[in-house]
């Protein structure tokens, strides 16, 4: 009960702060989180092998372990609020850019 105590003592603009960044990160996983169970069958029926598809994967990871570092220092130099805007941003984009996938507009 602790914890609710605590949420109940912050200001409003504190807990909608705290609603606007849990919404941002339920955004930023749920792409991922979501196609998981599917992918693989999905990517069978368009004949990529397995280790492509575990390729996939785990460049997400990976992207976020070597850029880690780099958005520490953007967070030093531009603010908080800045990069994790631009993040939402660009995590949107990718994520839409890794749906159209299915779409086959590189295929003859």
């Amino acid at each position: 009960m602790a914890i609710l105590d605590a949420f109940r003592k912050f200001s409003l603009e504190q807990k909608l702060a705290f609603v606007a960044l849990s919404y941002g990160y339920i955004t930023m996983f749920c792409p991922g989180v979501l196609v998981a169970p599917f992918f693989p069958a999905e990517a069978a029926k368009q004949e990529v092998g397995s280790k492509l598809t575990g390729i996939v994967f785990a460049v997400q990871a990976l992207v976020g372990v070597v850029c880690g570092p780099f958005v520490g220092m953007a967070i030093a130099k531009f603010g908080p609020k800045t990069c994790f805007l631009v993040g939402i941003a660009l995590n949107a984009t990718f994520s839409t850019t890794f749906g159209a996938g299915s779409w086959n507009i590189l295929r003859p």
